[in-house]
């Protein structure tokens, strides 16, 4: 509030009501005398005689001074929180009281909660600056104003801005560990914080999982079915940050199964003909597991089949036939990937020799033995 000159004569009286200047008030003590403040301290009336001060002329060489004394006013703002899209009811951060009087500098830092960012910010009065891109966090800073509260503690138009967060983009993924050590992603699937989550995983054929053998991530569980096929994946989305604007997840949940071959069974088998031979009938069966090789029993390699008097096939796994074990077994070297999951296999590979005895002739003379010395014709 600028100076004001009043002008009078000797013992005159001065009488006149001043406005506090925006967002201050009158103080009820230091006023000098004469002073009259109003209850709310918005207005003062101030009275005065003039002095007899002797002035040779018109102006006044000693003019008389008075100062009414004024305060900043009290003023607030309050910061409030709310979501967006939120999974759930998540906690709301408890408001965040401003207070000062006019022209006072607040600043302060917003942080999201955990699996959160800030999506907008209602608050003109606000400076926001974001930490990064991420907007997980942002600073802000605001001047208080100046409303005309007069000498009351509570402000009239409080400074308030509104913070909402929305959840993040969180991910989840099943990751496929097969018995070599060979790892892949089989399924990737993004949510918000909070969310419910689902997947089976169904083992390829020839592998199940082995009971413990489904390492969950947190927040999720894993069921195994009886047979080793299939695995259950459930659970909730975590409240891990995202590292840039797009919503890559820092720290993705990952449930990793680990698989098993399963057992597979070939089967060798020795058929002969249906009369009287010299050949016997052999089943021999080899175990093994998905895509090793295939080794040859005792009893079934070419030198161990050969047989006087016979010749034989041997009809392999892929239904075609072969002259020899050895070119059977070359073409099937390694048990198949039959869909048994943990149980016995239900479709053996079948090698099977066939035996056919070889054409004999024979030469029967009832005669001979008498007429041998008759000539010849």
């Amino acid at each position: 509030m600028s100076a004001i000159a009043a002008t009078g004569v000797t013992s005159g009286v001065y009488t006149s009501t001043y406005t506090a200047a925006a967002g201050y008030y009158f103080t009820a003590d230091g006023q000098p005398s004469g002073a009259s403040i109003a209850a709310d301290g918005r207005t003062a009336t101030f009275t005065f005689n003039y002095d007899n001060t002797d002035n040779a002329g018109a102006s006044d060489s000693a003019a008389q001074s008075f100062t009414l004394k004024m305060a900043p006013a009290s003023q607030s703002g309050n910061i409030s929180f709310s979501y967006a899209d939120a999974i759930g009811s998540p906690t709301v951060p408890a408001d965040v009281p401003l207070a000062g009087v006019t022209g006072d500098s607040k600043t302060g830092t917003i942080t999201a909660p955990e699996g959160y960012y800030i999506v907008s910010i209602a608050g003109d009065p606000y400076n926001v600056v974001y930490t990064d891109e991420t907007h997980q966090e942002a600073t802000y800073s605001v001047i208080l104003d100046d409303t005309d509260n007069g000498n009351s503690a509570t402000d009239r138009d409080s400074q308030d801005m509104v913070v909402t967060f929305a959840p993040n983009n969180q991910t989840a993924n099943v990751i496929q560990a097969m018995p070599d050590g060979t790892t892949s992603v089989v399924d990737t699937q993004n949510a918000k914080t909070n969310q419910s989550y689902a997947y089976e995983y169904t083992t390829p054929a020839g592998y199940y999982v082995a009971s413990g053998s489904a390492a969950a991530a947190s927040g999720m569980t894993t069921e195994i079915s009886n047979d080793g096929k299939t695995v259950n994946v459930t659970g909730t989305y975590d409240n891990s940050k995202n590292t840039d604007a797009s919503g890559t997840d820092e720290q993705t949940q990952d449930t990793t199964i680990t698989l098993s071959k399963s057992e597979q069974v070939a089967m060798f088998k020795i058929n002969v003909p249906t009369w009287p031979t010299t050949v016997t009938a052999k089943m021999t069966p080899v175990q093994g597991y998905t895509a090793e090789d295939i080794t040859l029993p005792q009893g079934f390699s070419d030198s161990e089949l050969t047989k006087d008097g016979y010749s034989y096939t041997v009809t392999g796994p892929d239904g075609e036939i072969y002259d020899t074990m050895a070119k059977a077994l070359a073409a099937n070297p390694i048990f198949d990937s039959t869909n048994n999951g943990s149980a016995q296999d239900t479709e053996a590979q079948n090698f099977t020799v066939t035996y056919v005895a070889a054409d004999q002739s024979a030469t029967i003379c009832r005669w001979c033995a008498k007429y041998a010395s008759l000539p010849t014709i």
